[in-house]
């Protein structure tokens, strides 16, 4: 058949049909009116029947269909405006200015689904040219092409003035040019925009942009957050230096106590847990200028039963005059 576009098929495919029968293994290049004749649909539930004849019947009076019964039982009918896969309904359209490829159309709803699965979006990782295998995309007439985003939920878009699979069905025959496709406003909708094999752009739902933005300010925040805490703990460091001397500061810093620690430190570095060796201390003596604590932190004691983890003593320190004079550990 010519016409001004070029020649398409049309596969259907039909996976839960119970036991449909036809009348024999292949036939080909049927008018549309005989090809609905021609399949025998004893054993298939009606409302899989009457939804098979429904599309079928959508197809110009000239289209030409043919089938072959193998797996599963496949339809194909040339249009001359768009291919069409039936499935749970798979659609493929080619149209002189784009191509719509292998985008499901969800029964009951008026969206057009470019989704992949998670071993498709493993697959989308290197892949970076259209390629209906690894997942359905849109071939726009700028020369630019566009497919589900990596990491985002969907790909959903759908034709305005086309609410029911039906009518999204006729939009696609009767078009001579690619639909106009509208994003579906959710949070979790994204395309990614390609041109040959560059990345150029995206396509994103109000709501995921909103979300985007969201997302963008709280890292903004937690980054302006971090550099605060990071110029909070300068300033303490310039600050503990000055008072304690930067050498004490500097070994505590890497969990060590040096002969000489101001025990002012020494406490204030226990109590803030900054230590990873020691996370506690209690006074057990005083005599005079000295002071001797006892040290407590992580533990590990292997017995017959196992290896138990535990807080408990891991050494002495002592102090005369405010200094550490002297430390053994366990």
């Amino acid at each position: 058949m010519k016409t001004l576009f070029k020649k398409l098929i049309i596969l259907v495919t039909f996976i839960s049909m119970g036991s449909l029968q036809v009348n024999a293994q292949e036939a080909e290049n049927l008018p549309i009116k005989d090809l609905i004749t021609h399949i025998d649909f004893s054993g298939a539930e009606p409302s899989y029947r009457q939804q098979f004849i429904d599309i079928l019947e959508l197809f110009p009076e000239d289209a030409i269909g043919s089938y072959s019964m193998k797996k599963r039982m496949y339809i194909y009918v040339t249009v001359d405006s768009c291919q069409y896969m039936l499935s749970d309904l798979e659609v493929t359209c080619v149209y002189k200015d784009g191509i719509i490829s292998g985008a499901k159309l969800a029964d009951g709803k008026n969206t057009i689904s470019f989704d992949t699965t998670f071993d498709e979006d493993m697959k989308l990782k290197d892949e970076k040219v259209p390629n209906p295998e690894n997942g359905p995309y849109i071939f726009f007439s700028d020369g630019k092409w566009a497919r589900k985003q990596i990491g985002a939920g969907c790909a959903l878009c759908y034709i305005p003035g086309a609410d029911t699979p039906s009518e999204i069905i006729k939009k696609l025959f009767t078009s001579r040019t690619l639909p106009k496709l509208q994003l579906v406003d959710e949070e979790v909708n994204a395309f990614d925009v390609f041109k040959g094999t560059e990345k150029v752009g995206e396509m994103l739902s109000d709501k995921r942009k909103a979300y985007l933005a969201k997302l963008e300010q709280y890292e903004k925040d937690k980054e302006a957050e971090a550099k605060k805490m990071k110029e909070a703990e300068k300033v303490l460091y310039q600050k503990l230096c000055q008072t304690f001397g930067k050498k004490y500061v500097d070994a505590c810093q890497r969990g060590q106590l040096i002969i000489g620690t101001p025990e002012e430190l020494f406490v204030l570095v226990v109590s803030s847990g900054a230590m990873k060796r020691v996370n506690n201390a209690t006074l057990s003596s005083e005599t005079g200028r000295r002071k001797t604590y006892k040290l407590y932190g992580p533990t590990v004691y292997n017995t017959s039963s196992g290896t138990t983890f535990t807080n408990g003593f891991v050494g002495w320190a002592t102090f005369t005059n405010g200094k550490l004079t002297s430390i053994s550990w366990r």
